[in-house]
């Protein structure tokens, strides 16, 4: 069957890379983990290591950062500060990307990389393979692509 041009399988595919890479950084075990809050409220958490109080999320983009991938950052900021409100306690914030970007996007100027500090999340860039990051583009493409229609 055809992938949808708009389908981000391969980027929800990377994340399992990504994950056993930043938690091979940082020494934690980061697994998914659906957080509800007292108030019924979910949040989908891409990686959670509750024994070392770790949150964190993966951002698998490759090059530049258009509007829509910068409120992408901006929302796992907001839902990381969220699940720490919620759980209470001090825990590490951590948003794992793959490329350049984003990482300057969260630790460079932008009012983002200004909330990033305030609040002291650590923003991790973890090393794909060639291929890895070479499907990722390839699936950039396709969902530019979709998008357009």
């Amino acid at each position: 069957m055809p992938q949808d041009l708009s389908d981000s399988s391969v980027h929800t595919a990377a994340e399992p890379i990504c994950l056993a890479l930043v938690g091979e950084q940082l020494g934690v075990l980061l697994v998914p983990e659906t957080v509800r809050l007292s108030d019924g409220t979910t949040f989908q958490l891409d990686g959670v290591d509750r024994g070392a109080h770790v949150l964190c999320e993966v951002f698998s983009h490759i090059g530049a950062l258009r509007d829509g991938q910068k409120k992408k950052l901006a929302k796992d900021l907001l839902k990381l500060l969220a699940v720490e409100h919620s759980v209470e306690g001090a825990w590490r914030k951590v948003i794992c990307v793959v490329d350049a970007p984003a990482q300057k996007f969260l630790t460079g100027a932008s009012w983002c990389a200004a909330v990033a500090r305030e609040f002291r999340f650590e923003v991790v860039a973890v090393t794909l393979s060639h291929d890895q990051r070479e499907e990722l583009v390839r699936a950039q493409v396709c969902e530019a692509q979709g998008m357009r229609r």
